[in-house]
Order: C-alpha cells, then sequence, then structure tokens
C-alpha cells in the first residue's frame, strides 16, 4: 500500500507539471482565437453579433479545439471553476452538458474523484445553462441562492 502512494505521488509530480504546461498552451492558443468572434462580426459586416453564449459556442465549435476554447474562455471568466478544467458538450437554450476528467489532483484520499470537484462542475454547468436561457429573455437577470449536492456514490471514471 506504501508503495501505490508513492508511486501515485510520482505520477502526480510528474503529470502536473506536464499538464500545467499543456493549461498555458491552450490560454495561449485561446487568446489568439479569442479573436474569431470579432473577426466574424467584421466579416459578417454586424449582420449577427454573437451576443448569447449558445450562439459563441456554436460558432466556436466549428473550427478545431473550438470546444475546448469556449471552455477556456468559461474558465478565464470563472477562474475558481476552471480548476476542474471542465469541457462543454452542448450548450443550448434549454440545455447545457459538461464533463471533467478524473485527473490526479482532483481526487481525494478514498481514490474517487473529490466531491467539491464534482460540485465545481454542476455549479459551471449550471452557470452557462442560466445564462443562456436568461440572454433570451430581455430584462431577466440570474441570481444563485442556494447549491446542494447528494452523492450516492464514489466516481471513479470520466464525469
Amino acid at each position: 500500500e506504501k508503495m501505490g502512494i508513492i508511486m501515485g505521488g510520482i505520477a502526480t509530480g510528474i503529470m502536473r507539471p506536464l499538464l500545467t504546461l499543456t493549461d498555458i498552451i491552450q490560454f495561449f492558443i485561446g487568446l489568439a482565437f479569442a479573436l474569431l468572434p470579432a473577426a466574424y462580426i467584421v466579416l459578417t459586416k454586424g449582420t449577427k453579433p454573437l451576443t448569447r453564449l449558445d450562439q459563441l459556442y456554436n460558432f466556436l465549435s466549428k473550427f478545431p479545439f473550438g470546444g475546448a476554447l469556449f471552455s477556456l474562455m468559461v474558465g478565464i471568466a470563472s477562474p475558481y471553476n476552471a480548476s476542474v478544467r471542465a469541457r462543454f458538450l452542448k450548450v443550448e437554450k434549454d440545455e447545457c452538458k459538461a464533463c471533467i476528467q478524473d485527473r490526479p489532483w482532483l481526487r481525494n484520499p478514498f481514490a474517487s474523484v473529490h466531491a467539491i470537484a464534482l460540485a465545481n462542475l454542476a455549479e459551471m454547468t449550471s452557470a452557462v445553462g442560466l445564462l443562456t436561457a436568461a440572454q433570451y429573455e430581455k430584462g431577466l437577470r440570474v441570481i444563485p441562492v442556494k447549491v446542494e449536492c447528494e452523492y450516492h456514490k464514489k466516481v471513479r471514471v470520466c464525469v
């Protein structure tokens, strides 16, 4: 059992810097592609501005790594929730889906995904979904007042 703990620490010590490097690369690629919505507006002469999150997601998802770019942009807007590195799979007026991969730093001592990582995923996904839905109604504001999570089983796979 001690060997497993040591190997887990070594794997985390090696993987964390590599994954941090990929985060830095994604950030700079995201900055380069962040001008895509502005270019889109200029190219269409402002006829179809990307004013809603679902429009932005649909536009970016047409490009390679567009979904990752949208997820990165949401992560930049919400750095605390970005720690789980969620990937948005679907953003529509009435539905929003995201997932996280099982990563070493998201695990608890019981070898499962930490409950707070799951709560962060739920919070981020619901926030994007609610903001998208609110953008269809004029004058509607979204103010979350309570977050509740129930956990029925340990999570040991991608969520």
